[in-house]
C-alpha cells in the first residue's frame, strides 16, 4: 500500500490511492498489451504497490480488468459525437495519444471473458452509439439508431 507520513511522524497507509494506482496502471497496462499479456506483478509494479492488493480490492485480474472498464464507463459521454466524422476523428486522436485502450482490447481480444466483452460493448454503446443516434435524430435523419 501506499504510505504517508501522520503529523506524529508514523505512516499511514492510504487504501484510496493504492487502489487507484492500481486501477491506473491496471488501465495503462490493459491498454497497450491486453488481457492475456498483462500479468498481476506487472501491474502492482507498475502502481508501486504489492501485487497482493489487488486480490484485496477486486478479487483477481478479472476483476480489476473490469474495475477498469467500469471506470471509463463512468465517464460522462463527450458532447462532441453529433457525426460519425466527430466519433472516428475523437476515437483516432484517443488511439494516437494514448493507445489503443482496455475498453478496444476488450473487444477484440477479451481473454475469452464474455463478461469483459459484454462490459466493452455496453461501454462503447454508451459512449458512442448513443450520443450519435441522439444527434441523428435531433437533425431529423432517417433510422439514426442503424445509422449509428
Amino acid at each position: 500500500m501506499m504510505a504517508m507520513t501522520h503529523e506524529s511522524g508514523m505512516r499511514r497507509r492510504d487504501a484510496a490511492a493504492s487502489r487507484q494506482a492500481l486501477l491506473d496502471a491496471a488501465a495503462e497496462l490493459f491498454g497497450t498489451r491486453g488481457y492475456r499479456e498483462t500479468t498481476l506483478r506487472e501491474i502492482g509494479e507498475r502502481a508501486g504497490v504489492d501485487a497482493a492488493l489487488i486480490a484485496r480490492y477486486f478479487g483477481n485480474k478479472e476483476g480489476i480488468y473490469l474495475a477498469v472498464l467500469g471506470a471509463e464507463a463512468s465517464q460522462a459521454p463527450p458532447r462532441e459525437m453529433a457525426s460519425i466524422e466527430a466519433v472516428a476523428t475523437r476515437l483516432v486522436t484517443k488511439v494516437d495519444l494514448h493507445g489503443v485502450g482496455p475498453i478496444t482490447q476488450a473487444l477484440f481480444q477479451g481473454g475469452g471473458e464474455p463478461e469483459i466483452q459484454q462490459q466493452a460493448v455496453a461501454h462503447l454503446q454508451r459512449r458512442f452509439i448513443v450520443p450519435l443516434t441522439e444527434a441523428m435524430r435531433e437533425r431529423g435523419l432517417d433510422h439514426p439508431e442503424l445509422r449509428a
